[in-house]
């Protein structure tokens, strides 16, 4: 028995597990559930638990939305900079060469402030980066720690150990030919969440697997579907109003951290085509004028040579 999900909606679902919204909700929700004496008034854990669990159930999946949303947001602010930030020379070149893709276009050596495209592998990559300094801000600690790109793994499998589960990549030769690491970021194939242990035999081992697995999609949010920010179209370029965003780590709030992309005018690639297409006409004109101009000139060398031959005087004239 297992459960399928996206790299996405795994690496949110743990974001928002340990997201400070919804540790305040457990911990006020939970901490001290039915615990009501005379003198305490009534809280939000004396509510019954079936209506705390739903509750939660309903919070966790507007979270996980809500982070995708920030974090689609934050990708498409990225790729617009790096072509912002790029000098148009760069920019024209890299699009022509390797395409819309700006994660498959070289550095600009002309603009020391536009970040190096090579940085990350693609969007996923990226993505791993972005949440994993978000991760760590939530927990109170230093985005640039060493394991600061793969914080939000670490999260990931703390979150399935607490249900006796793990995460591996979904294989074409079976679940038992694909246990890679998660940390391997091979690509965007979809994640299996198995049990640690796979040898269940008799049918009540089977049904406690069943249980787990029912109770980590619920508590996880994996029943819903969600939007792949990593999935958008290379060539949606949004232009960005001045000044350029800055690129280093998520805001100080990042929970509240909803970026809104600049107005929509003329993309860049749209501007670099139409550039493209004016300088092609622009030589195809002056090529066009360079010969006419050099026809007329060989005409009036010809006439002015003929006219100061016939105007001389007679007695200068051998012939």
């Amino acid at each position: 028995m297992y459960l399928t999900t996206t790299q996405s909606t795994l690496l949110h679902s743990a974001l928002a597990v340990v997201s400070p919204p919804l540790r305040e909700f457990d911990l006020l929700a939970f901490a001290n559930l039915h615990r009501i004496t005379p003198s305490r008034p009534v809280s939000l854990s004396s509510m019954p638990s079936e209506i705390l669990l739903h509750i939660r159930s309903l919070l966790l999946p507007m979270l996980i939305s809500h982070f995708i949303s920030v974090s689609a947001s934050s990708l498409q602010r990225y790729e617009a900079a790096l072509r912002y930030l790029m000098c148009p020379h760069c920019a024209f070149y890299n699009q022509y060469v390797y395409g819309l893709d700006v994660w498959k276009w070289h550095p600009c050596s002309c603009a020391p402030a536009c970040p190096n495209p090579k940085q990350f592998r693609d969007r996923h990559h990226w993505l791993e980066s972005y949440l994993s300094r978000k991760s760590l801000w939530f927990r109170g600690l230093s985005p640039q720690t060493p394991s600061s790109s793969t914080a939000i793994w670490d999260i990931v499998t703390e979150v399935l150990k607490d249900f006796e589960c793990e995460a591996i990549w979904k294989g074409s030769g079976g679940l038992g030919a694909a246990r890679l690491p998660l940390l391997s970021r091979q690509d965007s194939r979809p994640i299996v969440v198995v049990p640690r242990i796979c040898e269940s035999v008799n049918s009540a081992k089977e049904h406690s697997v069943g249980v787990s697995l029912r109770q980590l999609e619920r508590d996880l949010g994996l029943s819903w579907d969600y939007s792949e920010p990593c999935q958008r179209p290379p060539d949606l370029v949004v232009a960005l109003d001045h000044p350029a965003p800055d690129l280093a780590a998520p805001s100080n709030h990042p929970e509240i951290d909803i970026v809104t992309a600049g107005s929509t005018v003329i993309s860049f690639l749209e501007t670099a085509k139409i550039s493209g297409v004016v300088i092609a006409i622009f030589e195809a004109t002056m090529t066009l004028l360079t010969s006419v101009f050099s026809v007329f000139t060989s005409f009036f060398m010809l006439f002015f040579t003929v006219l100061c031959y016939y105007s001389r005087p007679g007695a200068l004239r051998l012939l």
